[in-house]
């Protein structure tokens, strides 16, 4: 939370006054109550776990800006990712009001040392900077200097593209350039015998659920879940490109919370899952081992959970603490399969 606690710090600093402002990609934490009150800030993230925080203490919010809204002030904690972050700064310029505040925060070691070079690449020079735990923050004015044409470059940089394995994806994306080592060991391992109602926990841009629907002709629906509203958004123009015919549900919801309200207990005969193993920089096995408990409470009997884990996490306990039967399909390249039944 030190950026976030950078952020308060550079806010107050500056005596920013605004009667409506925006807060993109932040935690909620009872300190920034005073500072961007409920009243007069709207939260944009893609991350349903934050924006969810936001809303029980009377934010509004969502994964996007409302159309045409602009703001006195935007508040950016800046993304490691270079790519997503220019994106999110010109997506903010776009709903800032001419004259109005905005400023940015990275930690030292993502990005924040680049900040007044990134604002130059607008044609802007930040009114000044702080430093402070371990962060960089930048205040600016948007004026007459902004150059436009950056700001559609940007964002066409930073928007859902093709990578160069033909999927639709996004910076900041996890792997969004990329097919993942784990994920493609995983898809070896699905087979035609899959039918039904399957789920892909984690799904990302979509490359597991793709693979089920090249492998498995009997599926009748997928359902795709990942807590990152962007992924979903690939997600969803990928199998709408690759799978026309097939039925696809897009699910925004943290898994490790358990099933959401409307997901039904023992609905799924199979679910594919590349779980995550870290939020933000901590590593945290307790995420994979909440999802596994998910996917037990949410198949159906004889149901089959298909995962890919790294060699080094911890999941062979939970596995078979839930399920009746459950096996190393392989273990190569640092990588896991399991299989497990109910």
């Amino acid at each position: 939370m030190s950026e976030l606690n950078a952020l308060i710090y550079s806010i107050q600093y500056s005596g920013i006054a605004f009667d409506k402002a925006c807060f993109m990609n932040g935690q909620y934490d009872m300190l920034i109550e005073d500072i961007l009150p409920a009243s007069k800030t709207f939260i944009v993230t893609p991350y349903i776990h934050h924006l969810k925080n936001f809303l029980i203490h009377k934010y509004q919010g969502g994964a996007h800006f409302p159309d045409g809204a602009q703001y006195d002030a935007c508040f950016i904690l800046l993304p490691k990712q270079k790519d997503q972050a220019l994106y999110d700064i010109a997506y903010a310029l776009q709903h800032l009001s001419d004259g109005g505040h905005l400023v940015l925060c990275a930690h030292k070691n993502a990005g924040g040392s680049r900040l007044a070079n990134i604002l130059k690449v607008f044609g802007l020079e930040a009114d000044h900077g702080l430093s402070k735990f371990h962060c960089k923050s930048v205040v600016v004015r948007k004026t007459s200097a902004l150059q436009k044409s950056s700001v559609l470059y940007c964002l066409q940089k930073g928007e859902q593209q093709k990578n160069q394995f033909g999927y639709y994806t996004k910076p900041g994306i996890f792997g969004w350039n990329k097919i993942d080592t784990g994920s493609e060991l995983l898809s070896h391992y699905i087979t035609d015998e899959l039918s039904g109602i399957g789920a892909d926990f984690g799904c990302g841009y979509g490359y597991l659920t793709d693979k089920v629907f090249q492998t498995a002709p009997n599926i009748d629906v997928m359902d795709c879940y990942d807590v990152d509203h962007h992924a979903l958004d690939a997600c969803r123009a990928n199998m709408r490109a690759r799978h026309p015919d097939k039925r696809t549900s897009i699910i925004w919801h943290d898994l490790t919370l358990g099933a959401p309200n409307e997901g039904p207990s023992g609905r799924y005969q199979f679910v594919v899952m590349n779980p995550p193993f870290h939020d933000g920089k901590a590593s945290d096995h307790a995420m994979g081992q909440k999802m596994i408990k998910t996917a037990y409470d949410m198949l159906g009997k004889y149901g089959a959970l298909f995962m890919v884990a790294n060699n080094h996490l911890p999941y062979e306990k939970i596995l078979e603490q839930l399920f009746f039967k459950v096996e190393i399909l392989t273990q190569e390249k640092g990588f896991k399969i399991f299989k497990a039944l109910k």
